[in-house]
């Protein structure tokens, strides 16, 4: 019982050695991360099915907002 438990120790101290490498690596090289900027990009529906589409993603003619090329020759869909 007392190898299995100097065992469990060793590993412990492995892996608390390697996590304070890996640290003391990345802030050597200056490798630390960024914190993350939201980006607000506005959201479209399309004029033909309504499907909601990051204003980058989609296509804009005088007709409107579309989701892809196929819908915006097909044109917006009158709203009956």
């Amino acid at each position: 019982m007392s190898k299995l438990l100097l065992f469990v120790l060793v590993l412990v101290v492995i892996y608390v050695l390697r996590k304070s490498m890996s640290k003391a690596t990345h802030s050597a090289e200056g490798l630390t991360r960024a914190p993350r900027t939201a980006e607000v990009e506005t959201i479209n529906a399309c004029a033909h099915c309504g499907v909601l589409v990051p204003r980058s993603e989609g296509l804009v003619s005088a007709q409107g907002f579309f989701c892809s090329a196929e819908h915006m020759s097909l044109g917006p869909r009158d709203q009956a």
